[in-house]
């Protein structure tokens, strides 16, 4: 049984560390961690990967870098966009929609993940 791949683009923060990181966690868990500048087409068709993580921007690149990437690639798989804070998570994941109305894109922010594991009870809905 194969793991599925997951493809995580870097910020320059990460630079150092990917090498070192990508060959056990590709044997673990199936990510693969890559700076920016060796990101392509080519990359995303060589590898397939089934989604391919990237943060809504950085010192960098942004997550539209990224989309052009993607949808040039006829990449099929989920393209997911992480952030930090965003005031309206939804208004964001709208326009990336609008600029890619190819792929199947997920704006993720750590204010909603916060949200969803959040411990207090939820209310039943009369």
């Amino acid at each position: 049984m194969s793991i599925p791949l997951t493809l995580e683009i870097c910020s320059g923060k990460e630079d150092e560390s990917i090498r070192s990181r990508t060959r056990s966690t590709i044997q673990a868990t199936g990510v693969i961690y890559t700076r920016f500048d060796d990101f392509g087409c080519q990359m995303v068709r060589k590898l397939a990967p089934q989604s391919v993580l990237s943060p809504l921007f950085s010192d960098r690149f942004d997550c539209i870098d990224v989309g052009r990437c993607l949808a040039n690639a006829e990449f099929p798989g989920k393209f997911c966009v992480v952030a930090d804070t965003l005031p309206n998570t939804a208004m964001v994941q709208r326009e990336l929609e609008r600029q890619f109305p190819s792929l199947d894109l997920h704006v993720i922010s750590h204010d909603d993940a916060r949200a969803e594991v959040s411990p207090e009870p939820r209310r039943a809905l009369a």
